[in-house]
């Protein structure tokens, strides 16, 4: 009994340090980044996304090292959902401000989508019994994101700031203060693709590599062109580069089952599309 109450607390203590050092790097460059001039556009927006995308990661790949039952990930990931919509109840009145008191609300929501994001995806990745399921989980994602982000979900919520407060994790721009940046999904596929590398013995460093990597590529991507760069076709592709021997289908039966499961993904996108229309 008392092991398990000095583990529990051992655990509570690696989370409670790994998220109070991130929220301290947010209140940092919110307090920092307003007293630097602004170096334009382009400069300010990919200084902050890597800062962002990497500093979650980072906490995300140190999250889930954190050994925790199925059981207690999924009501931590139901209370930290509840939570999301609790914190943006208030969301309107709080960000109006803006400053610091909008800098507590999107850390608040930070720290319960980072929840959402790192149970999400473990709890997802247990759904995947074969290391060859990985290759089509994972074209099917890029599939599904890059038509999102053109077609679908992605380009609605980037219009509404109520979704943007529940599905984007937010960060201090230099010049432009706390800003949304990063899809929630994009997080939520880094803790699946972190999962599977543990649970089927693939190189864990290499996937840390490769989805980080994923990330620089992407918002690059997006802050030189303007337009929104869907993360997970950058994420599915090196990690499938990465990883091609150990996940390879050989099996004549699963590749057929394979390209009839992204057959059927691709038409229903394309049936979506014309219905929307």
């Amino acid at each position: 009994m008392r092991q398990t109450g000095t583990s529990s607390l051992h655990i509570i203590r690696r989370i409670g340090g790994w998220l109070l050092a991130w929220t301290g790097l947010f209140y940092l460059c919110l307090w920092g980044f307003a007293k630097i001039p602004d170096p334009g556009t382009v400069s300010s927006v990919w200084i902050s996304g890597i800062i962002c995308s990497l500093s979650t990661f980072g906490i995300l790949c140190a999250l889930i090292t954190t050994p925790i039952s199925r059981r207690m990930m999924a009501v931590i990931l139901m209370s930290c959902i509840g939570a999301t919509i609790a914190i943006n109840q208030v969301a309107g009145a709080v960000a109006a401000s803006g400053g610091i008191a909008a800098g507590h609300l999107h850390m608040g929501i930070n720290v319960t989508l980072l929840g959402v994001a790192v149970c999400g995806g473990v709890l997802l990745s247990y759904g995947v019994r074969k290391k060859t399921y990985i290759i089509p989980l994972a074209l099917a994602a890029s599939m599904a994101d890059i038509w999102s982000t053109t077609l679908g979900v992605t380009r609605q919520v980037i219009q509404s700031p109520v979704a943007m407060n529940h599905l984007l994790i937010h960060f201090p721009v230099i010049g432009r203060g706390v800003q949304p940046l990063v899809g929630i999904t994009d997080f939520a596929f880094a803790a699946l693709f972190m999962s599977m590398a543990g649970r089927f013995h693939l190189s864990v460093k290499k996937t840390q590599l490769v989805v980080g990597a994923s990330f620089v590529i992407a918002i690059t991507m997006a802050v030189v062109s303007g337009y929104g760069t869907p993360v997970l076709p950058v994420m599915g592709i090196l990690f499938i580069a990465a990883h091609y021997r150990d996940i390879k289908v050989i099996d004549p039966r699963e590749k057929k089952e394979a390209l009839m499961g992204l057959f059927i993904i691709a038409v229903a996108l394309i049936l979506i599309t014309l219905l929307k229309s």
